[in-house]
């Protein structure tokens, strides 16, 4: 999100995605590796407010139970 704000605008319009699973290989990569927790989307959604990003996507986040 800093990279956002800083080298490309706050203005700039951003959408974190809850639905993230992986797919395909990126089990083999451990950042990739886990579906999105409701926490870590809160943490993303808060570190855009935090660096002044200001144009979320409102929609709501929508989480599955497995």
């Amino acid at each position: 999100m800093r990279f956002i704000a800083q080298e490309i605008s706050p203005r700039t319009y951003v959408n974190v995605m809850s639905q993230y699973r992986p797919c395909g290989l990126a089990d083999q990569v451990e950042e990739l590796a886990s579906s999105l927790s409701p926490e870590t989307f809160r943490a993303a959604v808060q570190a855009a407010i935090e660096e002044g990003i200001t144009r979320l996507d409102n929609r709501r986040s929508i989480f599955f139970k497995k």
